[in-house]
């Protein structure tokens, strides 16, 4: 479903619209409409009403029942690697370039909800104009999301997931055990820290949930995916 003409003039002409209105199911037809917005960088509500957009984009690409839809309007059947990918990619290069200088003025912008939320998620997802994934620049971040943290507008385990997800991507160990590696039907402990380090990072971060409880729970869904 996209947006109509009408929906469409207003959330440009009111961001505000854009923030409160129901979202296309369609995200290439959401992200277009983020980017024709053009916020002062002091123009708050502007702002988040953009990256209210680029959640949606970033989630409803996501979606099995989207990715479906339109890798069949493409000609494809079903959901296609290459297509899927394609998508995925072109929508996570395009965020990520309009991320990338809200990141580098090293100033959390003090957001909550679904705003903060697409910041850390375009984070997350980051890629390159090729379309692959940008370690480096999510490394970068890493300060930028602490900020968000430290302010209560960031889940402790939002930072983890990046600073763990960037860490498996270079080659080394989880320091908080937030990323789910499975290996004989278990979650994996060679992919992270010693556990009494995994258990002291997760506390001094703010973690609710210690590493052996998250721990159980992983060896669950591994169990799970080893037995389908």
């Amino acid at each position: 479903m996209f947006l109509s003409a009408l929906a469409l003039a207003a959330a440009i002409s009111n961001p505000q619209t854009a923030a409160n209105a129901p979202i296309s199911a369609d995200p290439l037809n959401t992200l277009a409409l983020a980017e024709t917005f053009d916020c002062a960088p002091t123009d708050d509500a502007c702002r988040q009403a953009e990256f209210r957009l680029r959640y949606e984009a970033d989630q409803g690409v996501r979606r099995d029942e989207t990715l479906r839809r339109l890798c069949a309007e493409l000609g494809r059947a079903g959901i296609d690697e290459a297509c899927a990918e394609s998508l995925l990619g072109e929508i996570d290069a395009r965020n990520t370039e309009a991320v990338r200088p809200m990141v580098r003025t090293g100033k959390w912008p003090n957001w909550s909800g679904t705003p903060a939320r697409g910041v850390w998620l375009i984070v997350q997802h980051a890629r390159t104009a090729d379309g692959k994934f940008d370690t480096d620049f999510m490394v970068e971040a890493l300060p930028f999301l602490l900020a968000g943290v430290q302010a209560g507008d960031l889940d402790p385990q939002d930072y983890a997931r990046t600073a763990d997800r960037a860490l498996l991507d270079q080659g080394k160990l989880q320091k908080f055990g937030t990323i789910r590696v499975c290996r004989g039907g278990a979650f994996d402990v060679a992919t992270v820290d010693p556990e009494n380090v995994v258990e002291a990072n997760r506390r001094d971060l703010g973690f609710e949930i210690s590493f052996a409880a998250a721990r159980r729970f992983m060896d669950g869904q591994c169990q799970k995916e080893a037995s389908r």
